[in-house]
């Protein structure tokens, strides 16, 4: 008779779990640094504001100088 050499199920689901494992030093690691995420946090929301304004303000103005040509070509 054959010995398996490949692990029976029962020794898989004895050992622990590498996601699990690492999830959880993960978490462990940001509760314990909750500081610098929470900076870096505001940081990325801070950018994307700024971004996000200065994409409105730069199509307000392109709408508004397309509107002046627009009219400047109806004049002439």
């Amino acid at each position: 008779m054959a010995v398996s050499a490949a692990k029976t199920r029962k020794q898989l689901l004895n050992q622990k779990d590498e996601f699990v494992t690492l999830s959880a030093r993960a978490l462990t690691f940001v509760a314990s640094h909750w500081r610098p995420f929470l900076f870096a946090l505001l940081f990325i929301l801070i950018v994307g504001a700024a971004f996000g304004a200065y994409n409105l303000y730069s199509n307000r103005q392109e709408r508004q100088a397309a509107l002046a040509l627009f009219q400047a070509r109806a004049l002439y």
